[in-house]
């Protein structure tokens, strides 16, 4: 039931479409909408969300990193943390401010490591990590750059950095 989406004025979407299990394939809900930008890997993102960007004038920004929100960790409508070059790049190219860190450093269960948008998620005025953000070598300018954007920058632990897939809040 989607009662209590519908209750929060949400309104779902379904699609007939199925991720595979294997990468590139298992990314077709994997965006990012920056603003009036829609980050994704165009041809394997669902059908149904690049009907939607373009219905709502979202312009559909390509790049080759299909885990394009878990590379992210989204600051605000104009502001991101990325690791990936490709992402830095194109966000950058649109207007968007990016703060452009190391690869690695975020830990994950069952690969080299993570990414920093699968370690964190924010709310209006604040930016969460799973872990510490001084953990990372470039914590400091990640701290820097949420408080840039007036944005509170909150370690949910003592831990490194690790990826639990991103954080929402609703």
């Amino acid at each position: 039931s989607f009662s209590r989406l519908n209750e929060a004025g949400l309104t779902p979407v379904l699609t007939d479409e199925h991720p595979l299990p294997d990468y590139p394939d298992d990314v077709l809900f994997n965006c990012l909408r920056l603003g009036d930008m829609l980050l994704c890997l165009e041809k394997k993102t669902s059908r149904v969300i690049k009907e939607y960007a373009e219905g709502d004038s979202v312009s559909i920004i390509n790049v080759k990193q299909g885990y394009t929100k878990c590379s992210v960790c989204k600051v605000s409508d104009d502001a991101i943390i990325t690791a990936d070059e490709g992402i830095a790049k194109a966000a950058a190219a649109h207007g968007a401010d990016v703060l452009k860190i190391r690869e690695g450093y975020v830990g994950i269960d069952g690969y080299g490591y993570g990414f920093i948008g699968g370690a964190s998620g924010a709310t209006e005025d604040a930016v969460y990590f799973c872990g510490d953000v001084l953990s990372h070598p470039d914590g400091q300018k990640i701290a820097d750059f949420c408080k840039k954007h007036s944005k509170r920058c909150i370690s949910l632990s003592n831990d490194a950095l690790f990826d639990v897939g991103t954080l929402f809040f609703l």
